[in-house]
């Protein structure tokens, strides 16, 4: 089978699986998750709180005591 066919079929069952109602309720959770992480990033998630890998007083030990 030529890589051309196998991408053909790829497709066509892809626009099949497009026409189900398990394709139509993952859009609507995907499109949820998506809305979320948007309003997040609009809230500054992406702005870290400290510089670096770790924050505290920089004694070496993190919370659980363990020396990072």
């Amino acid at each position: 089978m030529s890589p051309e066919c196998a991408q053909e079929r790829r497709l066509q069952e892809a626009r099949a699986f497009q026409e189900t109602e398990e394709f139509r309720e993952a859009k609507k959770r995907r499109q949820v998750v998506e809305q979320r992480i948007a309003r997040l990033v609009q809230l500054g998630v992406r702005q870290a709180r400290y510089f670096g890998r770790r924050s505290g007083d920089g004694d070496g030990v993190n919370g659980d005591g363990v020396r990072s």
